[in-house]
């Protein structure tokens, strides 16, 4: 009897389980990164729809492709810091890396047109000849790779892993398309015609370093398959 006592006594004075506040902490982090890639993709739209508009709205529409820029660097610092790299993330972030600059470069390109000289010859006459042609070849060389990756996946099983000098390439790319962008967004051409041209000159460093990219990309891919051809022989 007097054991029972004890008993009742001893689990009437147990503390109470505290929540597990940790696992939703745990949870929150791991889902941040994937948050701030989608609010990237969201603001797509927003950013075409600016830059079309007037000046001032197209300086807007810079500000939020800023602001997606920024957010590419962040979901992927947060994703490493915080261990919580997803298949989700690596799959979408490249992508919407690549739609923000082409829907910004085609936004620019509708909205202005292209000039008629190689270099800009004055802000607000259009897009230069020299910025179309590498951003067409920045498009048409992202496009390839992407198709190169899917290929490689389903043939060899494997992947292209991403280098340090890919990263560079999509980080001149911003830059080149974004100072496009805020060119166009200028009120006085005249005045910020050297900014123009200083755009253009960041959008040819990126066209090059991409094209050098997708070179070593497309030698590693057929060496690749060449091994995995071997192997099945």
């Amino acid at each position: 009897m007097a054991s029972s006592k004890k008993t009742s006594h001893k689990y009437k004075n147990k503390p109470k389980a505290k929540p597990n506040t940790g696992s939703k902490v745990k949870l929150w982090k791991k889902r941040t990164p994937n948050m701030i890639t989608l609010a990237r993709g969201m603001l797509v739209f927003p950013i075409i729809i600016l830059v079309l508009g007037s000046p001032i709205q197209a300086f807007c529409g810079w500000f939020l492709f800023f602001i997606a820029c920024v957010g590419d660097h962040l979901d992927g610092y947060l994703a490493r810091r915080w261990d919580a790299i997803s298949l989700f993330g690596q799959a979408f972030d490249p992508i919407l890396d690549k739609i923000l600059v082409f829907a910004l470069f085609l936004a620019v390109l509708a909205r202005n047109g292209i000039d008629d000289g190689i270099v800009p010859q004055r802000l607000g006459n259009g897009m230069s000849a020299a910025a179309f042609i590498c951003a067409s070849l920045i498009i048409t060389r992202e496009i390839i790779i992407s198709g190169l990756r899917e290929f490689l996946a389903q043939k060899a099983h494997g992947s292209l892993p991403v280098t340090r000098l890919a990263k560079y390439k999509t980080v001149l790319q911003m830059l080149g398309v974004g100072g496009q962008s805020l060119s166009v967004a200028a009120l006085d051409g005249q005045r910020l015609l050297w900014f123009s041209l200083l755009a253009d000159a960041v959008l040819l460093t990126a066209c090059v370093v991409t094209i050098y990219t997708g070179w070593l990309y497309t030698t590693t891919a057929f060496s690749t398959l060449q091994k995995s051809n071997n192997k099945s022989l």
